[in-house]
């Protein structure tokens, strides 16, 4: 009896040996598992910093040209103001041309009916004359209004972009 325990003994050992040396087959595996599955990793981690410092420098790129994009519309925003102004400084001086024009052409008309009828040549020039002022600043006063309307339409379409 002795000797069977013993050579259970001995059976028991020799289990506990094989599954020692199969636990440490197994923690070889795992090790060179994650050996391997680390040097993945880093090289993973090197092509996302390689793909981060990629994308910075592409963002670097969009923000400077957003920048002078802001600049350049700041730049058409300012002109367009000052033509603005332009054109309601081109807008009231032919209304003022208007105005005189037709001053013009009243005073030419009194004349005439206060001159005698010799004279009537002379008058009858001076109010062609002031029907042509009129006219043209009638002219003008049409294409400031055109120049005004073409003006807003194009700082109306800078203004969308």
């Amino acid at each position: 009896m002795a000797a069977d325990n013993i050579l259970q003994q001995v059976n028991d050992l020799n289990k506990k040996l094989e599954d020692a040396q199969n636990a440490q087959k197994d923690s070889e595996e795992a090790i060179s598992k994650a050996a391997s599955d680390i040097s993945d990793t880093r090289e993973s981690l090197k092509q996302i910093g390689d793909i981060t410092t990629n994308a910075l420098s592409k963002a670097k790129t969009l923000y400077d040209f957003a920048e002078e994009l802001y600049k350049r519309a700041k730049d058409i925003s300012k002109k367009n103001t000052e033509n603005e102004i332009n054109l309601d400084k081109a807008k009231i001086n032919a209304e003022n041309a208007g105005k005189s024009a037709k001053k013009a052409t009243e005073d030419a008309k009194i004349m005439i009916r206060d001159l005698y009828d010799g004279i009537s040549e002379q008058v009858q020039q001076k109010f062609n004359a002031s029907d042509v002022a009129h006219t043209r600043a009638e002219d003008l006063l049409r294409r400031a209004s055109n120049l005004a309307t073409a003006l807003t339409t194009s700082n109306k379409s800078l203004q969308k972009r």
